[in-house]
């Protein structure tokens, strides 16, 4: 633990050193355009200089396919100390792992999205974003000597085409969050996701605080809709994160099924709601009678109820089904068509929850799908996690950020 702590110290104070001279005194908020990789149902997010990695929030090291001539770490260095745990991809320790290669040092590593393991060299890398202001990038600001991993060509092959790597999102002192705050003066321990709906337009990632905006202009910030609850630990998986879990309503009605662990996990990785067995049954038993007039059509995998949506119509947030409630501590993460429903064809909209078997790691996975169009503020220092309502109930979506340059 002392060997890791100072690791942590020097690395962050080596970082803030280089820039002191180039960074502007105090920076409340930095920001990056977010797309959906419609091949592989990945978000990336984008740097300035055309390079993306996918946001993976159970992700514990920056990733990235280097150059030939990437710097690297002695063996003996703090940095390289700072991996001696196995809390990092605690599945990918080989019984008589090294961690030098040719003076290097190596780590294991765990690719999240196919769960392969890779052994990669801890290097460093430079990720050049843009500060913001909320309403519009306010100029570039280049963050050298972040600590990463440089990994082979195979570990990528599960990722979009464009991206260079895997950006870490999870709860550890490596997560891109942390470093980025350990990095930038006046930086604090939060990041914003704004997911897009489609592949065609661009969604937006904030790490820092402040108020942020969306089109068409408002004299209120999205951040001034939202509800909190908290980001609860758990001892077995330290990475994830996690909300209290009361229980499920379809329609205003709870689904009468027991919530045994209490929790659900947030995840950018997998792409629809996954419900153990029990508890997607009595779901979509729910769900069944709410939509009970709605003919039903053949259904196409991996969904199992998909709806004839020639007769439904359409509102403001999506088909006209019913909402789900996620009842929280105290608040509810109310969810509509838009953010239940995916639209196959013409005439078919199918429910986006799949079943997750009778033993699935957690009994609640809230996956990418239902995050879409939602803002979510993960706010670290205060471990507490931020949901507005659908942003099409307020007439906007996560692809109506301002992209053009400000001064201001």
């Amino acid at each position: 633990m002392a060997q890791f702590q100072a690791a942590i110290f020097f690395l962050s104070l080596t970082v803030r050193c280089i820039l002191a001279a180039s960074a502007p005194p105090s920076t409340r908020a930095v920001m990056a355009p977010i797309k959906l990789d419609q091949r592989t149902s990945l978000y990336t997010f984008s740097a300035n200089d055309g390079s993306s990695f996918v946001i993976d929030l159970s992700s514990s090291v920056l990733s990235l396919n280097c150059p030939r001539n990437h710097p690297t770490f002695p063996c003996n260095s703090p940095q390289c100390s700072a991996f001696t745990g196995t809390s990092f991809s605690p599945s990918c320790q080989p019984p008589h792992f090294t961690r030098c290669s040719s003076g290097a040092c190596t780590i294991p590593l765990q690719n999240s999205i196919d769960n392969s393991c890779v052994k990669a060299e801890l290097t460093r890398t430079t990720l050049n974003l843009n500060t913001t202001n909320g309403h519009n990038p306010t100029g570039p600001i280049s963050i050298p000597h972040l600590l990463s991993a440089c990994v082979p060509p195979a570990f990528l092959v599960s990722l979009p085409y464009h991206a260079q790597g895997l950006a870490p999102f999870g709860l550890t002192k490596f997560s891109l969050p942390s470093l980025l705050a350990s990095a930038v003066p006046g930086l604090k321990q939060k990041f914003a996701l704004c997911l897009p709906s489609t592949g065609t337009a661009s969604g937006v990632l904030f790490f820092g605080e402040g108020s942020f905006f969306l089109l068409p202009p408002w004299s209120s910030a999205v951040t001034s809709y939202l509800s909190y609850t908290q980001l609860v630990r758990h001892p077995e998986h330290p990475l994830d994160y996690l909300i209290p879990l009361k229980g499920i309503a379809v329609a205003q009605k709870g689904i009468g099924a027991p919530l045994r662990g209490g929790i659900a996990r947030l995840s950018t990785t997998v792409p629809y709601s996954t419900l153990s067995r029990p508890i997607y049954k009595a779901f979509t038993s729910a769900f069944n009678k709410a939509t009970s007039g709605i003919p039903r059509v053949t259904a196409v995998k991996p969904f199992e109820i998909c709806l004839n949506s020639s007769k439904l119509g359409g509102t403001r947030v999506g088909a006209p089904v019913g909402p789900v409630d996620l009842m929280l501590d105290g608040k509810n993460w109310t969810m509509f068509g838009a953010n239940l429903m995916k639209d196959i064809d013409d005439s078919r909209l199918c429910l986006a929850f799949l079943d997750g078997g009778y033993r699935p790691q957690y009994e609640v996975v809230i996956g990418s799908f239902q995050m879409q169009d939602n803002f979510l503020l993960f706010d670290l220092e205060n471990r507490r996690l931020g949901f507005s309502p659908t942003l099409l109930s307020l007439q906007t979506t996560c692809a109506n950020f301002n992209f053009t340059s400000s001064t201001a």
